[in-house]
């Protein structure tokens, strides 16, 4: 049976999480899977144990602001001390989940000195899609925010196999889907609607809010409205948010 070891800094028990997603489907095909992660949430910025089989937390630095220097600390720290760990055993797979970018990095040479495969899974372009303005992230491009996207731009040529989350992603870094690159939707929800019930209505309205940056489908957003006008169906498209994307969206 192949040995898996999934690492991921960031981890949430919700199938919305990507590490969680992963976890779970090697879990339900009975792989031989070993799970290192972070012991933070972001979202609370609390300390937590996940008390799942074969999820092991790494205990790391907490922040308070999200972009900071304790931040990057907790993310360098991660990835060192799970080297560590996985240097003292032979495994098959090792799939590492990103952001933070200096896990691949750190990992990605004790993965290849093992002849293990090396699964690097992007599902946010760090830190291209950080929701500042465009002046900002050129001011810190030249202040060394460019390395940050050099560490992940790195793991994926080393990687045996790159699985982004959404096309956006291959189009920026001048990929293209082949048998080591794949595009894989963020996670599977098991939520579904089974029956929408018809309503008389004179205009459908669509609402987005949220960050408008490369991590979602505004692409889709376009090609619904156009088919809906070629269907001669009044709609209306509200887009609250800002990020890097607002001037193709206008």
């Amino acid at each position: 049976m192949k040995k898996v070891i999934l690492i991921s800094y960031y981890f949430n028990s919700r199938d919305t999480d990507r590490a969680f997603t992963v976890y779970n489907y090697f879990t339900d095909r009975g792989f031989d899977i070993t799970s290192y992660v972070g012991d933070f949430d972001h979202n609370s910025k609390e300390h937590v144990k996940y008390n799942l089989k074969h999820v092991n937390e790494i205990h790391v630095r907490d922040y308070k602001k999200n972009v900071s220097f304790a931040r990057i600390f907790s993310h360098v720290k991660f990835g060192y001390d799970v080297r560590k760990i996985i240097r003292k055993f032979d495994f098959d797979v090792a799939y590492i989940v990103g952001p933070p970018n200096s896990t691949g990095y750190i990992l990605k040479k004790l993965v290849k000195n093992k002849k293990a495969v090396l699964v690097s899974d992007i599902y946010d372009l760090y830190p291209e899609t950080i929701p500042i303005p465009e002046k900002a992230k050129k001011i810190f491009k030249y202040a060394g925010l460019w390395f940050w996207a050099y560490l992940r731009n790195a793991t994926i040529k080393s990687a045996d196999l790159f699985i982004g989350s959404c096309h956006y992603y291959f189009t920026y870094l001048g990929l293209k889907e082949d048998e080591k690159h794949h595009m894989i939707p963020l996670c599977n929800g098991e939520a579904q609607i089974e029956e929408v019930n018809e309503k008389n209505c004179n205009e459908l309205k669509i609402v987005y809010l949220g960050a408008l940056t490369g991590n979602y489908d505004f692409e889709g957003l376009v090609e619904l409205m156009t088919a809906l006008k070629k269907l001669n169906r009044r709609a209306h498209l509200d887009i609250i948010g800002e990020g890097d994307r607002r001037e193709w969206l206008l």
